[in-house]
């Protein structure tokens, strides 16, 4: 496993290389509070034939840390790098990743193939919440990111190692703990890493204006949501509109919640769908 650093204006970033002199590439960005390591699945099967780069974010793991945890200030320096990687690529993002995925595919020409698994799409329109399934999921999905704020920003500063972390985050989430022990230990070592600030978001950049930027994308793109009952944030009414404003589109609904390629991995084949359809993999 090779992690280097790259060098941005705003901050430092953490990435993973396989690079194997492939004529195609791939380019991972994971969601908030996760690392790089989130896409180790994709990396060992896909690394065979197609060149890796898998960042984390500004606050997140190894990279540096920001001022202000906005989504221009993310975007920013995660622009830079994909900027740096001259080669045409399949774009790959889940969740934050996925909008800035998404802002850098309508920015940047050489991206031929995008990923869009669960971006946090709840309206049309930055600031507005147009519900399909009601006040009730929005204040759902606030209530939750308040009670894990603040179990983050009390207990964090406690731990001296990541098993502190683990020790509390089993606490914290029982449930989880006992269906995907391995999954909480990989999240409690993130967790001891990232920067806390990460939880003082300052904007709404869930709010983002997806359907009218969608105009702006040519790469073929694959925007997959789940189950909003089950905790997955992209509502259809906002999916259905930027898949009719992307020329080469195709939208996918999994009986999943917000990670859909860890929790229901036998239902879709990630990453294969963007990719040409004449390799064997």
């Amino acid at each position: 496993m090779i992690e280097k650093t790259f060098k941005a204006n705003d901050c430092n970033l953490n990435f993973f290389e396989h690079n194997i002199g492939a004529k195609e590439t791939i380019l991972y960005i994971h969601g908030w509070t996760a690392g790089w390591e989130v896409w180790m699945n994709d990396i060992e099967k896909y690394g065979r034939i197609y060149n890796i780069f898998a960042l984390d974010l500004p606050g997140h793991n190894k990279s540096g840390k920001l001022e202000r945890y906005t989504l221009e200030n993310y975007l920013s320096p995660v622009y830079e790098f994909a900027l740096s990687i001259e080669q045409e690529m399949t774009l790959v993002g889940h969740s934050l990743g996925a909008s800035l995925a998404f802002l850098i595919a309508t920015k940047l020409q050489n991206i031929n193939k995008l990923v869009l698994e669960d971006p946090p799409w709840y309206s049309e329109k930055k600031g507005e919440i147009n519900n399909e399934s009601d006040d009730e999921f929005v204040k759902s999905q606030i209530k939750r990111y308040e009670v894990q704020r603040n179990f983050f920003i009390n207990q964090k500063k406690t731990w001296r190692t990541s098993l502190d972390a683990l020790r509390a985050l089993r606490e914290f989430d029982h449930e989880s703990y006992k269906k995907y022990p391995e999954r909480v230990a990989i999240r409690a070592i993130w967790a001891f890493h990232n920067d806390v600030n990460i939880w003082n978001v300052e904007d709404d950049w869930a709010w983002e204006d997806a359907v009218g930027l969608s105009k702006k994308i040519n790469a073929k793109t694959l925007l997959l949501g789940g189950n909003n009952s089950k905790g997955s944030l992209m509502t259809k009414v906002v999916a259905e509109k930027v898949k009719t404003n992307i020329n080469d589109c195709q939208l996918e609904f999994i009986d999943s919640g917000h990670n859909i390629r860890l929790e229901s991995p036998h239902t879709v084949s990630y990453t294969h769908l963007t990719l040409p359809t004449n390799r064997e993999v």
